[in-house]
């Protein structure tokens, strides 16, 4: 608690509030046990403390759900129940708040709880094994929510201080708590880019520290936990630095077992210093006696949990003076009895070695080295085997024993304390069967075993068959017996029950045990006796790691050694003496199958009672048992296997049924919604139409400057607010499948042209060079839908600029040779379908190949800066794919990051036959072919594009536009194409004039300019300044289109000298041009110039002829809509007709 008094306050207000209104709430009894909390810790009333809390956890239990409960339940168990009883008390409640915490969602709750179980199981006095595989869960646990530094330090902490008991860290004084350097067991380092995964000290505390809201408390649990380590393994100075610094927050933690081994060893710490340094006295006495009175104060309230530290303090206080030997001698006994009554593993150790050690200083060597020999064998006996090993290796030294030989045959146990206690040691031999012959009670007993009595059955090297000869007839029938019965069961657990009886049975055994290895661990299936029976295990155990236990150490050493094992008493063989058992005899066999270990069988009896002849039996019976325990294993496997297999098809047909009517039930709803937004088409357009179209005829109205501002501002929303329509009303009509083809005739060059002209101007505004290039095996004329393909080319084209801010974009048309029916590049007469291919290729920013792959998805862009700084639905490449599908096509694109991208698409076309093949244009190239034309321009790609529209012709290029004119004239070319760039300096147009001011000169330009440019502009200037000179100057929009690039050659070639060119070519651009061949489309779109094209004005349509025809013609007008009808009406009407409307078909036919 980081404020006990704003609890205090919160928790009071709560309670009073309860006792007031008689109101409970599911979380009323958390209230209360954080009332009971606070008055704990403020006012030293423990007894009342936990009183509140046991009533705050019982309203949880009456009125909270799972949350609450585990909440109280934690909290309860870790502040207030160590001052009703025994600390172990809690551990169930940890349990239960466990299971209430993850049913109720309640990560917190579950975490906390998961700790408390963890150091419960340390303080406890669980085995070490099971606390640090505990441990462990709960720090992935933690690593796994939310990686804070108050649970981490504490599952942290719990682990290091386990593994330092039991050896497995440097337990140095400067890094107690480190692995070593040759360590590689398990990574418990947070910093998963740290090549080095062995836990250091200093860079998991300062990671902490980071993390730490309060540091305070994680740096208390960490050293406090690290100062009852040291103090353990002997360094007492480090102990009491660490003490002086975190002593002081103890008494904000008051029922924390942690805190209470934390005095208690700080004290212990300080005793040490002053027994090896007398002058300490005058500086720890006082702090001493400080934390001995608040171990005492609280020993008052919790006598069983806290009395045998003080009374330790005691001792070893008094254990300084020699005054009263006795005295101290009884509280060392005093707080043995007491450690003892609580069942206090670890400090029932503690006592031991402290007294014991006492009694070695004062010359009662023989009684000390007892005590100490119980020490050790507790802490060993829960997992302690580095504090064990270190206090065997610390008496050794005082009594001078030299503890290498122990050292190399016993590295981890060594038996030097059992010398000092045993006098003797036995060592037995082997008896063997052959010294004596076996009495016989009739004839029947004996055998064919006669012949080989001389055969040592306990020889390792004899073959089966002499071990098989040398029994007697009622051992080879038990084995017979046996193996017929252990055969015949495939039930794995029936198999275990009557293996069990029949090896108690045949050897007389008082008890025994069966283990079997599942996966890498060995667990203890069975157990039986002669006076229980035999019982199979629900859960199987763990085989443990217990020193002292009989059956692990002999298990374990049968299992390593693959032999099996006679002990005719355990209590006398050297290997297992230091176990805690009686005298009794023990066989344990490995249980095989193919040269494999499954398990191990183990049987004990009294002293003498198990022979050579019941291992050979136990030996020879475990082969056919390693065969019937695999195979009903295998049968084990395949029935979980199918049981398995059976839920999962089952829950899969489920799954699938749901599936099924969930795909149902979405298509039911994208149908609903595709149809509605596909009919919502005419409802959708109208009113804008009628916005968009009100709109344009308040521009021409009689407005100034900024209403004229406003105005178009209002337009140009207008325009993108449609184009967003326009995309989910198409997405909604191709998803409902109302969209079909329009196909008919069209020239590939003029579809490409056309949608490159509408987006000319906005790439003239960023700088960007547009250009096109049809391949000449390309049919000019082919049959397709142009509408369709012009949508595709315009969203392709749009985006390239969007996304484009140096450089430029092409258009580039030819047959797909991935098409077998194109690699010759001809077009069969009996085949006239062809795959056409169509790329726009820019030199934007690219896209990266991860962000590729959903990028035809509807409504997917990039990321979601495009969408902020580009603008778009992300709808446009996802109604291009399905055009391009709808036309039997393929979509893709190809693009580096920085590099550009290559939107690319093919779709299948047929050759338009009925289009006369001959070609005007022929004529004409024969005419001109002769005069060699210059092309200025600095684009790469419109030198590609003018190349290939006029591939006849000799087209040199220069990229010096400055001095592209004095190059014409110094090298005499006829024809100059002078491409003009969107934002030309000054010197072009001087050049320019400076050509028109020499009336003999000859050479004759052609200005190729972006409309809606600054070149456009130079380019009219120089058209309308231009003088009568032989040489004549015409400009042309790009982009360049063949047809008319020929007629505006043939014109200047063959028109008279002195003309006013200008002004002649701005009047033929006027003119319609009437088609030479029958081809679809207006040829006149073509040769109109962009301003001519887009007016701005409803009477920019239409030339003066056609309105003086317009006016006062009357019209007649049908609509159902108001707002269309007003402004189809009021459109007609500047047009000058003279208007007569209907509200619908009816009136209109009556008018």
């Amino acid at each position: 608690m980081n404020d006990t008094k704003a609890v205090m306050a919160v928790s009071c207000r709560l309670v009073k509030k309860t006792f007031d209104q008689g109101t409970i709430s599911p979380s009323t009894g958390v209230g209360f046990v954080f009332f009971g909390m606070a008055a704990m810790v403020l006012y030293r009333d423990y007894e009342f403390g936990q009183r509140v809390g046991q009533i705050g956890v019982t309203l949880c239990n009456q009125y909270g759900g799972n949350s609450e409960c585990a909440r109280a339940k934690h909290m309860y168990g870790a502040y207030l129940s160590v001052w009703d009883g025994h600390y172990r008390d809690a551990m169930p409640m940890f349990h239960q708040a466990l299971k209430q915490a993850l049913l109720g969602g309640d990560r917190i709750s579950a975490t906390f709880s998961h700790l408390h179980m963890a150091t419960g199981m340390l303080f406890g006095g669980e085995p070490l094994s099971d606390t640090l595989r505990e441990a462990k869960m709960c720090l992935d646990e933690v690593y796994g929510w939310n990686k804070t530094a108050g649970t981490s330090v504490m599952a942290m902490t719990t682990i290091r201080a386990v593994m330092a008991l039991q050896g497995k860290t440097k337990l140095t004084e400067e890094a107690i708590f480190d692995d070593p350097d040759n360590d590689d067991d398990d990574d418990y380092d947070d910093d998963d880019d740290d090549d080095d995964c062995r836990f250091n000290e200093k860079i998991y505390m300062a990671k902490m520290k980071k993390l730490a809201t309060n540091e305070m408390l994680p740096m208390y649990w960490f050293y406090g936990m690290k100062l009852v380590i040291l103090m353990m393994f002997g360094f007492y100075k480090a102990a009491v630095r660490i003490g002086q610094h975190y002593a002081s927050v103890a008494a904000e933690q008051p029922s924390f077992r942690h805190t209470h081994w934390m005095l208690f060893f700080y004290c212990l710490a300080m005793v040490e210093w002053i027994r090896q340094d007398g002058g300490k006295s005058a500086e720890f006495m006082p702090l001493i006696m400080q934390n001995r009175k608040k171990l005492e104060e609280w020993a008052s309230h919790s006598k069983i949990n806290l009395q045998m530290f003080v009374t330790l303090i005691d001792a070893e206080l008094s254990s300084l003076n020699d005054a009263n030997v006795r005295k101290t001698e009884q509280l060392y006994d005093q707080a043995i009895d007491e450690a003892k009554a609580g069942d206090w593993q670890l400090e029932t150790n503690v006592m031991y070695e402290f007294a014991g050690k006492y009694y070695i200083r004062n010359g009662s060597r023989h009684v000390g080295a007892l005590l100490l020999e119980k020490a050790v064998t507790g802490y060993r006996h829960q997992g302690c085997y580095g504090k064990g090993n270190q206090l065997t290796r610390t008496l050794n030294q005082s009594l001078g024993k030299d503890t290498s030989d122990d050292q190399r045959h016993y590295p981890h146990h060594q038996h030097s304390l059992s010398a000092m206690s045993k006098s003797v040691q036995v060592q037995t031999e082997p008896l063997s069967s052959s010294s004596t012959l076996p009495n016989r009670d009739s004839v029947s007993d004996f055998s064919l075993a006669e012949q080989f009595l001389h055969t040592d059955i306990s020889n390792r090297e004899a073959t089966p068959e002499e071990t098989l000869l040398a029994l007697d007839v009622v051992d080879l029938a038990s084995i017979l017996k046996s193996s017929q019965v252990i055969s015949s069961e495939m039930n794995f657990e029936l198999l275990m029950k009557q293996m069990l009886q029949i090896i108690l049975e045949n050897s007389g055994a008082e008890s025994g045990v069966i283990i079997i290895k599942e996966n890498t661990s060995f667990l203890i299936m069975g157990t039986g006796s002669q006076a229980e029976g035999c019982k199979i295990l629900k859960k199987p155990k763990p085989l443990s790691e217990e020193a002292d236990s009989v059956v692990t150490r002999v298990t374990r050493y049968a299992i390593h050694a693959q032999e099996s094992l006679l002990i005719p008493d355990v209590q006398q063989d050297s290997r297992f003496s230091d176990c805690e058992t009686c005298a009794k005899s023990v066989i344990c066999t490995p249980i095989t199958h193919k040269s494999a270990i499954v398990g191990c069988i183990f049987i004990e009896g009294a002293v003498g009672s198990l022979t050579f002849r019941h291992e050979v039996v136990l030996r020879l019976l475990s082969q056919q048992v390693g065969i019937s325990v695999t195979n009903a294993l295998l049968f084990k496997s395949i029935q979980k296997v199918t049981y398995a297999n059976v839920k999962m098809i089952e829950n899969q047909k489920a799954a699938l049924e749901e599936a099924r009517k969930s795909k149902e039930a979405a298509l039911r709803a994208m149908k609903l919604k595709a149809d509605f937004l596909a009919n919502m088409s005419h409802e959708l357009r109208t009113p804008f139409s009628g916005f968009y179209g009100m709109i344009s005829l308040l521009s021409e109205t009689a407005l100034d400057n900024e209403q004229l501002d406003i105005v178009h501002t209002a337009k140009e929303s207008c325009e993108m607010l449609l184009k967003i329509i326009d995309d989910l009303l198409n997405f909604s009509k191709l998803e409902a499948g109302k969209v079909s083809l329009d196909l008919g005739p069209l020239i590939v060059e003029e579809v490409i042209a056309d949608t490159i002209e509408i987006l000319s101007s906005l790439a003239a505004r960023k700088g960007l060079e547009l250009a096109y290039i049809v391949d000449q095996n390309v049919p000019k004329t082919i049959i397709g839908d142009s509408s369709r393909l012009r949508q595709i080319l315009t969203n392709l084209l749009g985006n390239a600029i969007k996304f484009t801010h140096h450089g430029g974009v092409v258009i580039r048309c030819h047959l797909d040779e991935k098409d077998e029916d194109n690699v010759s590049n001809k077009i069969s007469e009996e085949n006239d379908h062809m795959r056409l291919r169509f790329e726009v290729i820019d030199t934007g920013i690219g896209i990266r190949p991860e962000q590729q792959r959903n990028l035809f998805e509807p409504f997917s862009q990039v990321d979601g800066s495009t969408t902020r700084m580009y603008g778009g639905t992300g709808l446009g490449l996802s109604i291009c794919l399905q055009l391009v599908r709808l036309m039997m096509g393929t979509m893709n694109v190809e693009s580096q990051p920085d590099s550009g991208s290559n939107f690319w698409f093919s779709v299948m076309v047929q050759k338009d036959t009925t289009i006369d093949t001959f070609d005007s244009s022929v004529l004409r190239v024969s005419q001109l072919a002769h005069h060699s034309i210059l092309l200025a321009t600095s684009h790469d790609h419109t030198t590609s594009m003018v190349q290939t529209l006029l591939p006849e012709f000799k087209v040199d290029r220069t990229a010096d536009i400055q001095h592209a004119v004095a190059q014409a004239l110094q090298e005499h070319y006829k024809i100059l194409l002078l491409d003009i760039p969107p934002k030309p300096n000054s010197f072009i147009a001087q050049q320019l004039q400076s050509v028109d001011d020499d009336p003999e000169c000859e050479l004759h330009i052609v200005l190729l300019y972006a409309p809606a440019s600054e070149g456009h502009k130079v380019a009219a200037e120089a058209i309308n300044g231009a003088a009568d000179r032989r040489g004549r100057m015409v400009k042309m929009a790009r982009p360049a289109r063949r047809a008319k690039l020929l007629r505006i050659l043939e014109q200047l070639v063959d028109h008279p000298r002195g003309h006013n060119t200008g002004t002649m070519s701005a009047q033929q651009q006027q003119q319609p041009q009437q088609p030479q061949q029958r081809v679809p489309g207006p040829f006149w779109i073509g040769s109109r110039s962009s301003s001519q094209q887009h007016g701005t004005r409803i009477s920019d349509y239409s030339n003066m002829d056609e309105l003086a025809y317009f006016k006062k013609r009357p019209v007649l007008i049908a609509e159902d809509n108001m707002v269309a009808q007003k402004l189809l009406r009021k459109q007609l009407e500047k047009m000058g007709f003279v208007v007569e409307s209907a509200n619908n078909g009816e009136e209109a036919v009556q008018l």
